[in-house]
């Protein structure tokens, strides 16, 4: 059933900035366990970001590079040193000296690619969003580690947020364009889709869902673009807090740090 998403009577908790630089539209922000880094780009200047966590709030800066074109996520790479790097319609590679190389063009012609994260097979999921910001013309892909793609789901306006339940066999996707968070059955072992569901939609009051991330509980964490806040919803998707934000545009959000806490 689709769920549109109540008053909120909930807990309210102040965020803490972590870091002292500015973005034009930062966003996927991932945590890469191989060098203990938060990773995260700022779009809108062309950059990308690792910093290591220092006490239990603060970032410390390790090295920023400056990308050709927009990025829009930056993924681990198993067995590598370097980070796969959405940029524009197209998936590459970045090295820790800063060059690039590109691995496949994956977006059609008028959408841009985001976020993206893994599966537990290795395979990338990739959503790609319109330029206009308002066409349907958006996807979700499917990167695999062959470098075969395929589009898995079409009509998308502006895919964000991509997690998988604790058991695996749920993927989520946020669309802020839509407005509202998408789930579908999944297969793990094939990398395959099955039933859809809308499970919760949003008005404009609320602002856009955009980033995702899954707890080991389940709980949903939500980043809400126009929003002001990080949303945290239970496994049957009720508003459990609302951590509040002092910037209206809240992209994405991850786990990280010691034990990932």
């Amino acid at each position: 059933h689709d769920v549109v998403v109540p008053g909120e009577s909930v807990i309210r908790v102040d965020a803490v900035a972590g870091a002292p630089s500015r973005a034009h539209q930062g966003r996927a922000m991932r945590w890469d366990p191989r060098r203990s880094e938060f990773l995260w780009v700022d779009s809108g200047a062309g950059l990308a970001h690792r910093a290591l966590v220092v006490g239990i709030t603060d970032l410390q800066p390790v090295c920023t590079y400056h990308l050709p074109g927009r990025p829009g996520s930056l993924t681990p790479v198993a067995g590598n040193d370097g980070w796969l790097v959405t940029l524009g319609r197209g998936i590459g590679l970045l090295r820790p000296d800063g060059s690039t190389s590109e691995l496949a063009t994956v977006a059609s012609v008028g959408a841009s690619l985001n976020e993206a994260a893994c599966d537990r097979r290795g395979r990338l999921w990739v959503g790609a969003g319109a330029d206009d910001h308002v066409s349907p013309v958006g996807g979700l892909y499917r990167f695999e580690r062959n470098g075969e793609i395929d589009l898995m789901v079409d009509s998308l306006v502006n895919p964000g947020g991509l997690g998988w339940s604790p058991d695996g066999r749920t993927l989520y996707l946020a669309d802020s364009g839509l407005r509202h968070v998408l789930a579908f059955a999944f297969d793990p072992d094939r990398g395959v889709l099955g039933r859809q569901r809308v499970l919760l939609a949003f008005d404009g009051a609320d602002g856009a869902p955009d980033g995702l991330s899954v707890d080991g509980r389940g709980d949903l964490w939500i980043a809400m673009y126009g929003g002001h806040a990080l949303r945290r919803y239970s496994p049957y998707f009720v508003l459990l807090a609302a951590h509040r934000i002092p910037a209206a545009q809240v992209p994405s959000g991850a786990f990280g740090g010691r034990d990932l806490r």
